[in-house]
């Protein structure tokens, strides 16, 4: 599952997987049938350190429902940071059975931010009410194509913004998933 991210904050382009004291300034959690939809935290994965600084992750995923959940870095207690899954803002993502890459859309970000104390900035908190998702299915096809060209044209399944108290759909994964 291929997706990019763009982030704004305070009204400036903020760099979501730029180190910012040690950790990516933006994190995921994903939600699965394993998890009964509930997010648990997730590594990032890059396909260059181009496609890093361009916003771009993956992720590895068997055929399914997941429920993407977005959080800003790591401030405080390992507690509130792992809470923020739970209560931060939330995309359904359906993984199509025989795809071999999945583009899900280009998520773009509002947040507000602190400033450190040698510089530069780090994200507060991440606005959900104002997240968008963006088709660039080009984009994506071109950045497969040159990383990985045996996957071929990568299917385009653009993720639904999930709300607080609407249904969690999970499916049981198929035979040989």
């Amino acid at each position: 599952m291929l997706l990019r991210v763009q982030c704004t904050i305070d009204g400036q382009p903020y760099g979501p997987f730029s180190f910012s004291l040690g950790a990516d300034n933006v994190g995921f959690g994903l939600g699965s049938f394993d998890s009964a939809g509930q997010p648990r935290a997730v590594g990032l994965r890059f396909l260059s350190e181009a496609s890093r600084r361009a916003g771009w992750t993956y992720f590895v995923l068997r055929p399914g429902v997941y429920y993407l959940a977005v959080r800003p870095p790591q401030r405080g207690s390992l507690r509130a940071y792992d809470e923020a899954l739970l209560t931060g803002p939330r995309w359904r993502i359906d993984v199509p059975e025989g795809a071999k890459a999945v583009y899900v859309g280009t998520l773009h970000l509002t947040g507000e931010a602190d400033f450190l104390l040698f510089g530069g900035r780090i994200m507060r908190s991440v606005r959900g009410d104002a997240a968008l998702v963006e088709d660039e299915r080009e984009l994506a096809s071109g950045l497969l194509a040159e990383e990985f060209p045996a996957l071929g044209e990568a299917k385009t399944v653009l993720m639904q913004r999930w709300h607080e108290g609407e249904p969690i759909i999970i499916r049981t994964p198929g035979r040989g998933s």
